[in-house]
């Protein structure tokens, strides 16, 4: 392919710096087998590093184009993230102009303190809708070079399935885009925007013209599909002919969820834990001078949250995540105890652990923005100096929530920090006051307030509902809902029940979670009928599917045989939810799922039927399950073994080992069972047989990265040997994963040294 920069380019540095006049520009056209590409997007990456440290330019010369690609990519991942960018369009003939540099003012000062600058590589990425992106790079051997216009070729995928791959959402999650398209780079709205549209574009396309029918990997990958469908005699099913890619429907709803966020031009990406420490910092900042206890433990505070920061991104590694409000909970009763105990370092540690896990995932991803900032570092400093007040005034008001376990005999006490004033002004007032006043730490106090207003009685309850419904700013329309959370009584059950039938959708989300806490069994007709009509597949995208998704959810908490038919009948259309939701209702459920998991033709139901088995933990199952899996003829044995793995434990018959030598043997004349042997030598930390297993070609290959995993996770020092050697495997997927894993057990780099 012929690529061009004019020498000019190189001079914009020196435009910078020394004067250097852009007298001349950096040209291409972009084109495909037709001619000229119109209203195309280019994005030009550039590195910039002092002359006499320069990496040197990667050989890729005889290289095939994959491994070409490879090279490449790698070589940008050992240079770091670009110095700086340009942003252009194509003209009606294919051409496009980069004649300005933009640079971040860190990077602008790193390129000042360099001896001799020197760009040492130029990447153009050229994106449009209907095409595949793009990417051409130059590395430029010095200014004197004149190279010719770069002609970029873009071509038309071969398939739905290839503009799908090119186009999914995490295309937006690399940083490379993220800081090619912010504001500190000077990119403007109207550039990001097209961007993100042009992603939309291309995912919308590919689904649209998705068939996944007769294709059992796509078929696995994308999900059942229920936007088309045919009545029969047979009922209700999925077109026999055509089935398009839901997953794709998931990831036009992730760029959409992601979309505001994207346009955010205060977006700063930075490390995990940075992003959350700087949150907790600024909500410790706002505390005033009696939390000085607190300003002094802030350091234990900070260590609490980078400790978990390091556990969070290690258990999204192993994608086990346990759940945050769980965890958030755990972490606040350990402080509590910890500060009850006199171990006030312990305690404030702890509630770091606690403060992390409240955090929106974005945060907690490494994202910042000013709006994510705004609405969370209120949160924080109320939990903060909750904790304080708490542990040192024993008889204030528990934290706004639920119940702190410190004040179960007086749970109708006030702060005693409330002044008569506020404490007796009528709820509407407080809620136009908090609207009207400006000051951030008054407008906090006040909401403060307003959190510990839980009505005492049905009028009151109505009064804050009614003056909720009625309020426009979604901000505090939550602020007022929140005064709901420490309602325990289940006499105002009706009241909810009254409120999920009509009215705006944050009033009936609310009450169906009030309902649900309470487990307040009258409102399941009402429950099961809005679960029933909903179409998640069709209606998931809409703003009021969060009602009947909620009221689903809720029966499964509430556990009332009566909506079993219900959430059986929702099996395999919820995505992914409800085998969660199945799995609630225990040993009931459990001749349903086997049925299904015997008879079913729908592989989703079926594929869910197993899931939920797999979560239902009785062991009363264990001797059902285990006969079932002896059985070779019975196709839920597979599932059987998964509850067993799960379930079973020496006090049981017949116990884990019992199981798990089973499975051993059974897989020396049944290949199906290898990967359930691999599940074993995980469950009991056989290193040897995971580091055979990867070594082995005749395993399949999903089996071998996963054993590499495995390693991984429990930092395996005797496997680094076989791993340092599985760098040079001829399979580019074994290579990657071994140095990914080498890097978790020796913290050293081994990328450089992969073959």
């Amino acid at each position: 392919m012929k690529h061009s920069i004019k020498p000019a380019f190189l001079c914009l540095i020196a435009v910078l710096f020394w004067g250097c006049l852009p007298h001349e520009k950096l040209t291409g056209r972009v084109i495909d087998t037709a001619g000229p590409v119109p209203e195309a997007t280019v994005l030009g990456m550039v590195w910039i590093e002092d002359a006499d440290k320069a990496r040197p330019v990667p050989d890729t010369e005889d290289l095939k184009p994959e491994d070409r690609d490879a090279a490449l990519e790698k070589d940008m991942k050992d240079r770091g993230l670009p110095v700086a960018y340009a942003r252009a369009f194509s003209d009606k003939n294919g051409w496009f102009t980069l004649d300005r540099l933009h640079f971040s003012a860190e990077t602008k000062k790193a390129v000042k303190a360099m001896k001799q600058p020197k760009i040492t590589r130029i990447t153009l990425n050229v994106f449009q809708r209907g095409y595949l992106k793009h990417a051409v790079t130059i590395f430029p051997k010095g200014a004197a070079e004149d190279l010719p216009p770069v002609t970029v070729s873009l071509s038309r995928p071969e398939s739905w399935k290839q503009l799908a791959l090119d186009n999914y959402f995490r295309t937006l999650r690399r940083d490379e885009y993220d800081y090619g398209y912010s504001k500190e780079f000077g990119a403007t709205k109207e550039e990001k925007n097209w961007f993100l549209e042009y992603t939309h574009s291309n995912l919308n396309k590919a689904y649209t013209e998705s068939n996944i029918k007769g294709d059992k990997q796509w078929e696995e990958d994308c999900g059942h599909d229920y936007n088309d469908i045919v009545i029969s005699t047979a009922g209700i099913q999925r077109n026999p002919k055509h089935e398009k890619c839901n997953q794709l429907l998931w990831q036009m709803g992730a760029l959409r969820e992601w979309e505001e966020r994207w346009l955010d031009h205060s977006v700063v990406k930075v490390e995990r834990a940075a992003a959350a420490i700087s949150v907790v910092k600024v909500a410790i900042n706002d505390l005033d001078a009696k939390y000085a206890e607190v300003k002094a433990n802030e350091s234990q505070i900070i260590a609490g949250v980078a400790e978990t920061a390091k556990e969070y991104e290690k258990n999204q590694i192993n994608q086990n995540l346990r759940n945050g409000l769980n965890e958030s909970k755990t972490g606040t009763e350990e402080a509590q105890q910890l500060y009850n105990n006199g171990d006030k370092t312990g305690a404030y540690k702890a509630l770091g652990h606690s403060l992390h896990t409240r955090m929106p995932n974005e945060i907690r991803q490494g994202t910042l923005t000013a709006q994510l900032v705004v609405k969370t570092v209120p949160g924080i400093t109320d939990t903060v100096a909750g904790f304080y007040l708490l542990m040192n005034k024993p008889l204030t008001a528990q934290l706004p929530g639920g119940d702190d376990g410190n004040h179960k005999d007086k749970p109708k006490a006030e702060l005693k920090e409330s002044t008569g004033t506020i404490k007796d002004m009528p709820l509407k007032e407080l809620v136009d006051k908090i609207k009207a006043t400006t000051d951030p730490r008054e407008k906090h106090k006040l909401k403060m307030q307003l959190w510990g207003r839980t009505p005492r009685n049905v009028k009151e309850l109505n009064e804050l509902l009614d003056i909720a419904e009625a309020e426009k700013e979604n901000d505090i329309q939550r602020d007022i809902l929140k005064a709901l959370g420490d309602i325990k009584d289940i006499s105002f059950g009706p009241v909810f029940r009254a409120r999920i039938k009509k009215g705006s959708i944050e009033v009936r989300a609310a009450a169906i979670r009030k309902i649900t806490q309470l487990k307040y069994r009258d409102a399941v007709p009402d429950l099961i009928k809005l679960a029933k009509d909903f179409d998640y597949v069709k209606e998931q995208h809409k703003k009021e599917s969060v009602v009947p998704f909620y009221a689903f959810l809720a029966l499964g908490e509430i556990g009332d045989e009566r909506a079993i038919p219900t959430v059986m009948g929702k099996l395999g259309k919820m995505g992914g939810q409800d085998a969660e939701v199945v799995a609630k209702f225990g040993k009931k459920v459990v001749p349903q799922l086997l049925k299904i998991l015997r008879t079913s033709k729908d592989e989703q139901e079926s594929n869910e039927a197993g899931n939920a088995m797999g979560l239902i933990n009785d062991k009363e199952l264990v001797p059902e399950m285990w006969q079932i899996f002896k059985d070779k003829n019975d196709k839920a044995r597979y599932t059987a073994l998964n509850v067993l793995l799960n379930t079973t434990d020496s006090t049981t018959s017949p116990t884990a080992d019992d199981v798990m030598d089973y499975v051993v043997a059974s897989a020396k004349t049944n290949p199906a069972m290898l990967s359930n042997v691999v599940d074993v030598a995980r469950r009991r930390k056989d290193i040897p047989y995971l580091i055979k297993t990867f070594q082995d070609p005749t395993v399949p290959h999903n089996l071998r990265t996963a054993a590499i995993g495995f390693l991984g996770e429990f930092k395996a020092q005797s496997a680094v040997p076989a791993l340092k050697e599985a760098l040079q495997n001829s399979d580019k997927e074994i290579r990657m994963e071994a140095a990914y894993v080498l890097k978790q057990i020796t913290d050293k780099d081994y990328s450089r040294e992969l073959k």
